[in-house]
Order: C-alpha cells, then structure tokens, then sequence
C-alpha cells in the first residue's frame, strides 16, 4: 500500500472522523488513489475486521455477477460518489433520487488460520493478528522443550537434545557441486528464524515433509558432527506437528482449586466433554493451596477428543491442564 492511498485515508479520517462500516469508506475516499489493489491489501491485512461485520473471505468470495463482493463495495462507492457530484442532487446536498442500497455480502466460509496469516504476511510484512502455530500451542507446551531462538546460540545450548516446533516458510532443493541433493529450509516460530541445512540421508529421507506452511517438530541435538569443527543443530527426525497430539497425548490431566468446584463449572465442563467424545482419558487433580492438599482423581467414564475447541473452552474456564 503506497504512500498516496494512506495519506488519503488518514487525512479523510481526521476531517470527517472515523469510518463506521466498509460502506461509508468506499463513500469517502478518493476511489482514483484508494483503488482495487489498495482496497484489496486493506482487506487481506485485516483493516476492515474492525467493522466486524464480514470475515475476511467474504471480500474475495465471486459472486454471480463475476466479481467480488470487494469489487461490488468499490463500485457501490465510485456510484455514490458520481451522483454526489451530478445534478441529481440539490444545491443543498440533499439527493433528489433514490438512495443507493448497500450491497449484501455473499455467505462463505472463513479463511482458515494459515491462510488468512499468510495474506496477511505479504503485505504487511509480519504476522499482526495472530501466529501460524497458534493453533499447536497444545503440542508446543506438551511436547517441545526448544526453540528456533536457541539455534541461534549454539554455543549456549551445545550438548541439548530439543525438540522444536515450528513452521517451515521457505524451502529450496538443491544439488552440490558433487552431485549430491541437499536442501535449505527456513523455519520459524515465535521467538526467530533460522535456516537450516538439510544433507545427503536427512536430506532424502525427510525431503516428503519440506513444503512452505508445513508445521513441524525436529528433533535433533546442538553438537559437533564428525569430520566437523564446529557445532551443529544434528537433525534426527521431523515429524508433522498435527500429529504428535493424536500419537502421544495418552492423558488430559486437569488441575482445579476446591474453591472453584461451583454447580456451574461441573456443568460447563460435562457438556464441553460432551460435544467432544474421542479416546483421551482425564485425570482430575483437585487441589487447596492453603492447606497444601491435593487429590487425584481418574474418571473411568469420561473420554474426550482433545481438540482445539476443548482447549479453548478450558483456557475460557481459566482451568490449568
């Protein structure tokens, strides 16, 4: 997005004030400098989101006509805009027509995660709403005991078996001067980047799992390989990081102070487990701080998909597990 756009907008907003709806600054802006391509890097960076009234997707999604819902708002806009400015409106700036209808916006599905991210990402430049793996915070808590930032202090972490969650963003496949595949993978997380060499073995046989926006977990140690002078992050395995929750979570264990054991809360726990039956067994650790007592309490009745919903519906319920 240019300079010339932003200041348009920025200079409208403090005359005028701010904007309400998406329809109101399709009216006020100056459609020759706000035009498509701006309209459409406002969209995919979330500056309309704070309307709140339409996902992201919506703006894109085609609609019988051949365009897009976003092309339909520019329209709608550029159509007030010259009617404004025609004779069909007074001296008085009253309309002598018909008012201009807004447009309805197409039902769609939303954007998910990665990719709304991912827009977001090329054209702003950094994630701002949210992070790719904020969907695996579950598996980076429970399973990971590194990070991309310590690969960047080997001398630090020399001697440490990790393993690391992160998401891959840049890839290429390579061949040495020898003949020999070798591979560059970025990954990242939320603390760095680092680029990672990939050799020979490990080259081949984890080259299926190197794509951009895959999620990972490496396992490896910070080490000295042989024939090598320096350290080294030694890659043993990768793994798909959506798969580790299902092949190791073996136990949900849920820790709740006695203080908290309301009506309400049994209630709001027992309809979240069951509208997420799965094969995961719960252990309940009900705990008195001040008496420095705890119980343990396994259910033989209750299993449950641990999924993102029962997380987020036990972080809602301020529950530690």
């Amino acid at each position: 997005l240019g300079a010339g756009p932003v200041d348009n907008i920025i200079s409208d907003r403090k005359e005028n004030g701010p904007y309400k709806t998406i329809f109101e600054f399709a009216r006020r802006v100056n459609l020759r400098s706000v035009n498509r391509k701006a309209f459409e890097s406002l969209a995919y960076a979330g500056s309309f989101d704070a309307f709140g009234n339409y996902h992201r997707a919506q703006f894109f999604k085609e609609e019988n006509n051949g365009r897009s819902f976003l092309e339909t708002i520019i329209r709608y806009g550029a159509t007030y805009q010259e009617n404004l400015n025609s004779s069909q409106f007074s001296m008085f700036g009253e309309a002598s027509g018909v008012e201009i209808p807004e447009p309805a916006a197409p039902v769609c599905d939303e954007w998910n995660s990665l990719y709304k991210l991912n827009r977001e990402k090329e054209v702003v430049g950094i994630f701002i709403s949210g992070h790719p793996l904020d969907d695996f915070r579950l598996e980076l808590d429970a399973f990971c005991n590194g990070t991309v930032e310590m690969l960047t202090n080997l001398e630090e972490n020399a001697k440490k078996d990790l393993t690391i969650g992160c998401v891959i963003t840049e890839v290429e496949h390579r061949v040495s001067t020898k003949g020999d595949p070798f591979g560059t993978v970025v990954i990242e997380d939320y603390s760095n980047s680092f680029k990672l060499f990939l050799w020979r073995e490990n080259y081949l046989k984890f080259k299926h799992l190197l794509h951009p926006s895959m999620f990972i977990a490496l396992k490896g140690s910070i080490d000295i390989p042989p024939r090598r002078a320096q350290l080294e992050f030694i890659v043993n395995s990768i793994e798909l990081l959506q798969d580790i929750r299902e092949q190791k979570t073996n136990l949900l264990q849920l820790r709740l102070p006695a203080r908290a054991l309301e009506q309400k809360l049994i209630s709001d726990l027992n309809k979240l487990f069951l509208d997420n039956e799965g094969g995961c067994p719960i252990t309940f650790v009900v705990y008195d701080a001040l008496e420095k007592i705890e119980v343990k309490m396994p259910s033989k009745i209750i299993k449950i998909d641990v999924n993102n919903k029962v997380i987020a519906g036990l972080d809602e319920m301020g529950i530690e597990y």
